[in-house]
């Protein structure tokens, strides 16, 4: 049996705010992550998140309170579980404004989530991860879970251990899990989960969160990865946690869209894998100009993949996955501009073919491979749960195949410290033939997800009559000299 948690550790909860005052007022990020474009596209098809059950553990307020006020007109229709043993009964206001934009019916992208259990965050780190008990972590079942906490841990050895437990939830339940940096850009990596290698860690757009990289359970990793534009209206409501509310309720979209077989689980689709790699391909970078990459630093110091767009994500799933294959000398037939695969690399490369016309031009391309850390029991004893860890190192290359088969490499994202691997181009890519491949060292799960913003370009002999005509009609149409 561990020590329990709370000896020594301090916690600070992300309040930086009580409920909000209108429901309105969560809207306005709305057309800036693309869900407007969606509904106009879509309309009463778009997913709602629907049928998603989520985990929302709070960090207590003084009064130990961690539940929403289940009987705002923002929660009607919604069925809510208090997740904590013995449970409190009192609502937090920091659980009302995380859950309007979670799931909430006027301010929520996920607004058909109806299915939500909230717990306290002790509760969750001490008895759900079997961390007090030293057992196994609860069975929990959720399809998405929202940390919008910190939690600090001064013990490197029990950081790790809840780190890897919680990792284990997610590989094991196949659980989005999304958690939220610290307010403040002059914090850097906070605890705890912010550490984790199969959850989200989410920021906000205007910068102003944690950053920097993780100190224990694979040292050197960037966070946050993914950014949120939560207010346009001032820095009243701009807080990391509602941002961090607002992921979790795009992965629930997307795992709706993606579908469950007749057992509960989630279509390829819909694992937890498939929709991190979604929505990190499906960030936009327009808005930092500082934003940068490099080989082995898949994402950016603050913005990491860059800010949340919905509309990307969501297009991206509904191309459908697109398999890869192993022999080159027998490929497959090419991917589309958009798409994903779902599957289980071997050990075998794999290559995604691709062709950009003659009368095309791609000056926008993202791709993303993401796979999960495999935490594992060493432990024989029943009852008792003793993990370890292995990060297979997979490595994503873009190359030009126009001439012969990966005949130049254009990009790669070789980080042996990641589990996901990012290529960003936004130079213009010209005709040709071109290939993704993905290799690696060990057998491991993988979700791949791509877009590519093509644009059409005259073909060489149409610009020359083009321009020919043009300057006849310059020449016919010259004007007489005038002064003026």
């Amino acid at each position: 049996m561990l020590t329990p948690i709370r000896r020594f550790v301090s916690f600070a909860v992300i309040l930086g705010g009580c409920a909000l005052s209108a429901p309105a007022l969560g809207q306005l990020y709305r057309p800036y992550i693309g869900y407007d474009d969606l509904v106009a596209e879509y309309g009463v098809s778009l997913a709602t998140g629907a049928g998603i059950r989520v985990f929302m553990p709070e960090g207590p307020t003084g009064d130990g309170s961690y539940m929403p006020n289940t009987g705002l007109a923002e929660f009607t229709g919604k069925t809510f579980t208090n997740g904590t043993i013995p449970a409190v009964l009192t609502f937090s206001n920091h659980a009302i404004a995380v859950g309007r934009y979670m799931y909430g019916n006027a301010t929520s992208v996920a607004s058909g989530i109806t299915d939500i259990t909230g717990a306290s965050a002790v509760d969750f780190i001490d008895r759900y991860t079997g961390f007090v008990s030293g057992g196994n972590p609860i069975a929990q079942g959720f399809h998405v879970s929202n940390h919008s906490y910190v939690y600090g841990v001064g013990n490197a050895a029990a950081k790790t251990d809840l780190l890897r437990r919680f990792d284990y939830i997610v590989n094991r339940d196949d659980t989005v899990a999304v958690v939220g940096a610290n307010n403040g850009a002059s914090n850097t990596a906070p605890d705890l989960w912010t550490h984790s290698y199969n959850a989200i860690k989410v920021g906000r757009s205007d910068g102003l969160h944690s950053f920097g990289s993780t100190s224990v359970y694979g040292a050197g990793r960037t966070i946050p990865e993914i950014v949120v534009p939560i207010q346009h209206d001032g820095a009243t409501f701009n807080r990391s946690s509602f941002a961090t509310g607002v992921v979790s309720a795009s992965a629930a979209v997307l795992k709706e869209k993606a579908g469950f077989d007749g057992f509960g689980n989630s279509l390829h689709g819909g694992r937890n894998q498939t929709v991190r790699a979604l929505l990190y391909a499906g960030a936009t970078k327009d808005e930092f100009p500082g934003w940068s990459k490099t080989s082995s630093q898949p994402i950016d110091g603050v913005y990491g993949f860059g800010e949340l767009n919905l509309y990307n994500s969501y297009k991206m799933l509904d191309a459908g996955e697109q398999e890869g294959f192993t022999n080159p000398l027998t490929p497959t037939a090419n991917i589309d501009k958009r798409g994903w695969d779902f599957g289980n690399f071997t050990g075998s490369d794999l290559h995604f073919n691709f062709e950009v016309a003659a009368n095309e031009q791609i000056t926008e391309l993202s791709a993303v491979l993401a796979w999960n850390v495999n935490v594992t029991d060493t432990n024989p004893s029943p009852g008792v749960f003793t993990p370890t860890h292995t990060l297979a190192n997979l490595d994503l290359g873009l190359y030009d195949s126009s001439g012969s088969f990966l005949g130049s490499l254009l990009q790669s994202s070789v980080s042996t410290l990641y589990n996901f691997e990012h290529i960003y181009i936004n130079s213009p890519l010209g005709a040709g033939n071109y290939t993704f491949r993905i290799t690696g060292d060990m057998p491991v799960d993988y979700g791949f997800a791509w877009r590519m913003h093509a644009v059409m370009v005259p073909e060489p002999s149409s610009l020359f009559s083009g321009l020919m005509v043009t300057g006849i009609l310059v020449l016919r149409r010259r004007p007489k000299a005038v002064v003026v």
